[in-house]
């Protein structure tokens, strides 16, 4: 969860303080994508 919230934080620093929207004067768009993972889960085993 860090990893994924200290991305946020660079591409929120690189954006000026927004993730929505356009990259650019150009209105280059910007794209966030996601995907299915396994994690590792702690349980009570």
């Amino acid at each position: 969860m860090n990893g994924a919230i200290q991305r946020f934080e660079t591409i929120g620093f690189l954006r000026g303080g927004r993730i929505s929207g356009f990259l650019d004067r150009q209105r280059t768009p910007f794209y966030l994508n996601k995907c299915l993972m396994e994690v590792a889960h702690i349980d009570e085993t």
